[in-house]
């Protein structure tokens, strides 16, 4: 994707730290990662995935988190070039462009 790496850490660690941070209670799936989890459960069958696999999940982190978005935007992540660069990596698939437009 191009993307510098060090720099997109940097970016996301910034993000990160500026978070609430809640101690003492029982952790709970929130609202946003919940809509990622089912979401990314979807897009693994639309993609012909047996499994949901954390690239996918990432992938549709900036659906319901402004944030991400901005971020995904500032480094010119989209989803055809986020799914461009999961084929090479995977190596089992080409990027085809009917999944490569929608979503992301």
């Amino acid at each position: 994707m191009g993307v510098d790496t060090t720099a997109f850490e940097n970016r996301v660690r910034q993000a990160l730290e500026k978070r609430t941070k809640v101690t003492g209670a029982k952790p709970y799936v929130g609202q946003y990662l919940n809509q990622v989890l089912t979401g990314a459960e979807d897009e693994a069958k639309a993609l012909g995935d047996e499994y949901v696999s954390a690239d996918i999940s990432l992938m549709l982190l900036k659906k319901p988190n402004r944030e991400v978005k901005e971020i995904f935007e500032e480094f010119g992540i989209t989803r055809s070039s986020f799914l461009e660069a999961l084929w090479s990596v995977r190596g089992n698939r080409e990027c085809d462009q009917r999944q490569s437009g929608s979503h992301l």
